[in-house]
């Protein structure tokens, strides 16, 4: 019986990097910032901008696990570390809206000339003579 020279060898595998290389090298930066009262996110936020090596929360947390640390109970902002925070945008207030004419300038205001067009397009006839189901 004929078997094919190939038939024998294994399919190639690639080597897995050890993982414990990288937690390894950034164990004392992490313990560092949780004495700091940081948390995994924190943490993974300033490893990332430290520009060492990346790790995921994961990652993190295994290893604090490993140093003894448990779970920081739930913080409000204002107890968080002094990181940049997106800002809110401000409310907008109805009694300042008005009618009156004005004009703005916009780099994308010709998409106003199609509104016309698209009422006056009967889009749900079409797609029945396309045999297309309406969205739900």
């Amino acid at each position: 019986m004929f078997r094919a020279p190939w038939a024998d060898r294994r399919p190639a595998v690639p080597p897995r990097l050890p993982a414990v290389k990288g937690k390894d090298a950034v164990r004392a930066r992490i313990v560092e910032l949780r004495k700091k009262n940081y948390s995994i996110y924190d943490i993974r936020d300033e490893l990332e901008r430290a520009g060492g090596t990346p790790l995921g929360t994961t990652a993190i947390q295994e290893v604090l696990r490993e140093e003894g640390f448990t779970r920081l109970p739930r913080r409000l902002d204002e107890e968080r570390p002094g990181l940049s925070r997106p800002m809110a945008d401000a409310i907008a207030d109805v009694r300042a809206f008005s009618l009156a004419p004005r004009s703005f300038s916009t780099r994308i205001g010709g998409i106003f000339l199609l509104l016309p067009w698209l009422a006056r397009l009967d889009l749900d006839g079409l797609s029945r003579a396309a045999a297309c189901q309406a969205p739900r």
